[in-house]
């Protein structure tokens, strides 16, 4: 399973009651939610008001990954949750605010993203990272040589963006490091050992045919 996204989400003006309620629902929800949502009380991407009176009462909002939700006995609509508190609604909002989130996010990486930086894996991945075949073949490629995201896309043939998408995947675990255009055709340690086995296989070789040639000479 892939690792998902963690989201942050803050009460304010919510009763304790309601409070600890909500923070219940997303704790038993979470293997059903698409991303991982938490409470944090600042740099949060959704606040969640006691009521829609109570907005008023939050500091003005400039961040564009920030989301509001209201409680509500009577209102209904995409900016609230209706009081009491449903597990369904809670689980449609926060997959659905979290998918805007997230493509929103997607959106600002791409544009910022080179897809010709090229990166050396640091480690094997864990298995959560790994969930299909084609996740194990870039891991094995990159095993191989320093790869960007385009050669990546060149070597085997499958769609840039699920390139990229795994890529951004394993830099968010600090499983890459960045190659200067300069050093990528300097071998890793492991590719240079690998070589000067190779070598000495070959010396040996060399050697042992020589002596049985000798022999017959004589």
């Amino acid at each position: 399973m892939s690792v998902k996204k963690v989201f942050n989400f803050r009460l304010i003006g919510v009763s304790p009651r309601d409070a600890a309620l909500f923070a219940s629902y997303v704790r038993v929800l979470d293997f059903r939610l698409e991303h991982k949502w938490q409470y944090q009380d600042s740099d949060a991407h959704l606040i969640i008001y006691g009521s829609p009176s109570t907005q008023t009462q939050s500091v003005e909002i400039q961040d564009e990954f920030v989301h509001e939700l209201s409680f509500s006995a009577s209102e209904t609509g995409d900016k609230f949750l209706r009081l009491p508190l449903n597990s369904a609604e809670i689980e449609a909002a926060l997959n659905r605010i979290g998918n805007l989130i997230n493509l929103k996010q997607d959106q600002q990486n791409t544009s910022a993203f080179n897809p010709e930086q090229s990166y050396r894996l640091k480690r094997w991945p864990p298995a959560g990272l790994l969930n299909t075949s084609d996740r194990i073949r870039f891991a094995t490629l990159l095993t191989k040589r320093v790869l960007s995201v385009s050669k990546l896309h060149t070597h085997t043939g499958l769609a840039l963006e699920k390139c990229r998408l795994f890529v951004e995947e394993l830099l968010s675990n600090d499983l890459l490091e960045e190659v200067a255009a300069e050093d990528e055709k300097s071998p890793d340690p492991q590719s240079k050992r690998i070589e000067q086995d190779k070598g000495i296989s070959r010396s040996g070789l060399i050697s042992l045919i020589r002596s049985n040639l000798s022999r017959f000479a004589k």
